[in-house]
């Protein structure tokens, strides 16, 4: 009984719900690699972090400080400051600007050194006050914050312009900066926390040195504090002030004028401007440079919106086309006498100049723009697509030509009022806004024969145009203009 060998036991067979903790996904270990970027911020992204900090004190430091006279010289050095420090941060980042991205630095640059042209630096009151420097100001954010997004390669389709460029205009102007609003704060802590606890953890033979580095930042810190405090405390109390008064004299006087500008309220207003300032450049490059935030709005969503959008029948669409090309065409008819005087520059009978180019003008060019929205709305919600259906692509060309027919119309009565009236700005603003939309028409007849890409045309051709109009001499044309021909310069028709 007792020479029995005991049973031997088999093992436990592995529990299959027990979690493997060797192995890990690839999909983890990506996760582990970009949560670690987020808390370890590079030297270079600190670096940056001040760079940008500075561009907006320098920013809001040319509005207080330059005078109006300075207009044309404050926003050409913040374009340079701002584009270097973009394509720095990019370069030192490890990323190549994309070719694309060239176009529209070329358009910030000569945005922003248009306003150092000799005809521009001599009229800067002038000019600064005009609506074409309203509109050039405006322009000049935009597409600094669309280049910012494009040199690093984070557009929708990574180095194009595309047909999804609203979607790319709000990544760039809302999406990034706001939400990496706070990563100039947090950058800089990190930074600092990540180099003290690199401080502290190395071997004791390298403390010394450790110790130096961080005796001599005290010091220039305490100095700083103490050259704000100083010249406060000479003023609160005269025996203190006495004290100072004859060994060190030589350094009470520099203390004093070191800052004796400096104004707490001031300091303390410039803040409520620079910080926020700061933040949202620093989050436009930050989420431009790491990718952060950068996928919130994709392609793939979008283009899959897109493929449900289509609901509409065809007949239902041509319906609506084709009603469109009747009314015109009955409206062409009944209205053909005066459109062959406009196309002649002649004055109906019965009507004065003003009176007959402004008729119908304003509303001509609104359907225009209302003919390019539905045409853009029929070919994204119909179900079949254009090349599928010769009947659509038919509506197409008529639809464009018909307004073509109309913009020809509106653009000979703004000719005929300009050689009544002679020039204004707005006039020469409606006009080109009138040839661009023309072009983008002419894009959509040519479109339904050959694949063109109508939104990326109808960019590139707009911004080129508006690029000319503030960098030629507009104004002065259109005054040398109306001195050649004659016109008065108070007649009260100018002022449209």
């Amino acid at each position: 009984m007792y020479n029995e060998k005991p049973k031997v036991v088999s093992s436990c067979p592995p529990s299959i719900t027990a979690p493997i903790f060797e192995k890990t996904s690839e999909k983890s270990d990506v996760y582990v690699e970009k949560f670690s970027e987020k808390i370890r911020p590079t030297a270079v992204d600190a670096a940056f972090a001040l760079v940008f900090l500075v561009l907006a004190w320098c920013y809001w430091d040319f509005q207080w400080h330059f005078s109006i006279n300075d207009y044309s010289f404050k926003y050409a050095l913040f374009t340079l400051l701002f584009a270097g420090a973009v394509l720095s941060y990019n370069a030192l980042s490890g990323r190549r600007p994309k070719k694309e991205s060239f176009f529209w630095l070329g358009i910030t640059l000569v945005l922003g050194l248009a306003t150092l042209l000799p005809y521009r630096a001599s009229a800067n009151i002038m000019y600064s006050h005009s609506l074409i420097a309203n509109f050039h100001i405006f322009a000049l954010h935009i597409v600094a914050c669309y280049w910012s997004l494009s040199t690093s390669g984070r557009l929708i389709r990574k180095e194009k312009t595309s047909n999804w460029i609203i979607f790319d205009l709000i990544n760039a102007m809302l999406i990034l900066p706001f939400g990496n609003f706070l990563r100039l704060p947090v950058v800089l802590c990190r930074w600092i926390k990540d180099k003290a606890m690199g401080l502290f953890s190395k071997k004791k033979k390298k403390q010394s040195n450790h110790r130096f580095i961080a005796l001599l930042i005290g010091i220039v810190l305490s100095f700083l504090c103490l050259a704000m405090v100083l010249p406060l405390l000479f003023e609160a109390d005269k025996g203190f002030s006495e004290l100072f008064s004859y060994k060190f004299m030589n350094f009470r006087l520099w203390i004093a004028d070191l800052f004796q500008k400096f104004d707490l309220a001031t300091f303390i207003s410039k803040g409520f401007f620079i910080i926020p300032t700061a933040s949202y450049l620093y989050g436009l490059a930050y989420g431009c440079v790491h990718g952060r935030r950068g996928d919130v709005i994709k392609a793939e969503p979008i283009k899959e919106g897109v493929k449900n959008a289509k609901v509409l029948p065809r007949l239902t669409v041509l319906t609506v086309l084709f009603s469109l090309c009747g009314i015109y065409l009955i409206f062409i008819a009944v209205q053909i006498k005066y459109l062959v005087y406009a196309l002649w520059s002649v004055r109906p009978v019965g009507f004065s100049y003003a009176e007959y180019a402004r008729s119908g003008f304003f509303e001509l060019c609104r359907i225009a723009v209302i003919n390019l929205c539905i045409l853009l709305a029929s070919n994204i919600l119909c179900r079949r697509e254009k090349k599928e259906s010769m009947l659509l692509r038919i509506c197409n060309v008529l639809v464009a030509l018909l307004t073509l027919l109309l913009l020809t119309t509106a653009a000979a009565k703004m000719g005929l009022y300009m050689l009544a009236y002679g020039l204004t700005v707005k006039r020469v603003l409606v006009s080109v806004f009138l040839i661009w939309i023309a072009i983008v028409f002419v894009c959509v007849i040519i479109q339904q024969f050959k694949p063109l890409q109508i939104v990326r045309m109808a960019v590139f051709t707009g911004a080129v145009m508006f690029t000319l109009l503030c960098v030629l001499p507009t104004e002065m044309g259109v005054e040398q203009f109306n001195q050649h021909m004659g016109y008065d310069s108070v007649e009260e028709s100018i002022y449209y």
